[in-house]
């Protein structure tokens, strides 16, 4: 197509934000703008860890494209935009998926947590969450009323 210029085309969305926690098993999300760019066609294709491609759709409203990459597995996926065939700027993306957390796998020990605590003693007790992977820890102490 002539009359495409990929250069003002504009991605953005909340896969692309810098600070963005991805998590496995979600779909990544993300918006090309194509409104300055002229006529042309968009193409995406997607690498996932492990050399797997995954799944792309793709649908466009007002020469806007949303974008859903499945990302299922962990690990860094490269994802490239064309314009009629041109990367637009930044493409190719590279975004880092985290596992998703597995509370199965926090473990907790210590006297605090044994039967019989003594009033007024501390009741110290560890909790450790390394190989549950990302999220938040969330501790709620229920005492005799």
């Amino acid at each position: 197509h002539p009359s495409a210029n990929a250069s003002k085309c504009r991605a953005y969305g909340p896969s692309l934000h810098p600070n963005a926690l991805l998590i496995s098993g979600r779909p990544l999300e993300l918006y090309v703008d194509t409104k300055k760019a002229g006529t042309g066609e968009l193409q995406v294709a997607a690498q996932g860890p492990k050399k797997t491609t995954p799944k792309v759709f793709m649908a466009e409203e007002d020469s806007t494209y949303s974008l859903r990459i499945d990302a299922e597995k962990p690990g860094w996926y490269r994802i490239h935009v064309w314009w009629s065939q041109v990367h637009i700027p930044k493409s190719p993306f590279d975004i880092k998926v985290h596992q998703g957390p597995d509370a199965s796998k926090v473990r907790a020990y210590g006297p605090g947590l044994g039967p019989q605590i003594e009033v007024h003693k501390p009741a110290e007790f560890l909790i450790l969450t390394r190989d549950a992977g990302i999220g938040t820890l969330t501790v709620i102490v229920n005492g005799v009323k």
